[in-house]
C-alpha cells in the first residue's frame, strides 16, 4: 500500500488542499452559528442572495442603518474583531 509520501506531488497538493477547505468550511460554520438569527439572515440575503440592503429592509423589516449594522457587526464577528468599534470599520 502507498503512503501520502509515495504519492505524486500533484496528489498531495490536492490532499492538502481538501483538507484546508474542511478546515475552512469548518470554521466558516462555527463562526455562522454564533451570529444572531437576524444577523445571519441579513447576511444570507444580502451577500448569498446577492439582495441590495434596500430590499433586505423590506424583508426584515429594518431601517436601512440597522440593516447595515447589523451586517457589518455580522461580518466582523466573522472576522474575529468584534470587540472593536463598529464605527471603525462600518462606514
Amino acid at each position: 500500500m502507498q503512503g501520502i509520501s509515495d504519492r505524486s506531488p500533484v496528489i498531495q497538493e490536492l490532499l492538502e488542499e481538501k483538507i484546508l477547505s474542511f478546515g475552512r468550511k469548518k470554521l466558516l460554520n462555527r463562526l455562522f452559528d454564533s451570529l444572531s438569527r437576524t444577523q445571519k439572515r441579513m447576511i444570507q440575503l444580502r451577500f448569498y442572495k446577492q439582495i441590495e440592503y434596500a430590499e433586505t429592509c423590506e424583508i426584515l423589516d429594518l431601517s436601512y442603518q440597522s440593516a447595515r449594522t447589523l451586517t457589518c457587526g455580522g461580518l466582523l464577528a466573522g472576522c474575529g474583531v468584534g470587540s472593536l468599534s463598529e464605527k471603525t470599520f462600518c462606514r
